[in-house]
């Protein structure tokens, strides 16, 4: 982790180019989605600055396993809070926040189902308790 550190020591800082081996696949995002989760959990009070120079393109899904799921799993305000993109093309930038707008929108999706799913349950179990009058 050290090896990441800037050099005040606030931060970590990680060059996309250096860290993947490469920017079109689901596998390859999910690796740098574990080095970012690993940097983060080292140490909870630093932030995480994303050099992006370098990277022209990445894939739909690269960016979805990457950065979507990854902002899904830490939310919004915490993202924000530790997350810095720096050296970032406008079209990765675009590809970036569709993947967060669309892992969000789904995961909001699935949270919804579950709630509706409960709910049916709930009021079912309630007319199997309910006495016959």
């Amino acid at each position: 982790e050290t090896d990441y550190e800037t050099e005040d020591g606030r931060a970590f800082l990680v060059s996309v180019k250096k860290e993947s081996p490469g920017f079109g696949s689901r596998e390859a995002g999910k690796q740098l989605r574990t080095k970012l989760l690993n940097l983060l959990d080292a140490n909870r009070a630093k932030a995480l600055i994303l050099d992006w120079e370098g990277i022209p393109l990445i894939s739909s899904s690269f960016a979805d396993e990457a950065i979507g799921k990854l902002f899904v799993e830490m939310g919004p305000l915490e993202f924000s809070g530790r997350i810095k993109n720096i050296g970032l093309p406008a079209f990765v930038r675009q590809l970036i926040d569709k993947a967060i707008l669309q892992r969000s929108a789904q995961t909001v999706a699935r949270a919804h189902d579950v709630a509706s799913s409960m709910n049916r349950e709930i009021k079912i179990t309630e007319t199997e308790a309910s006495p016959d009058e």
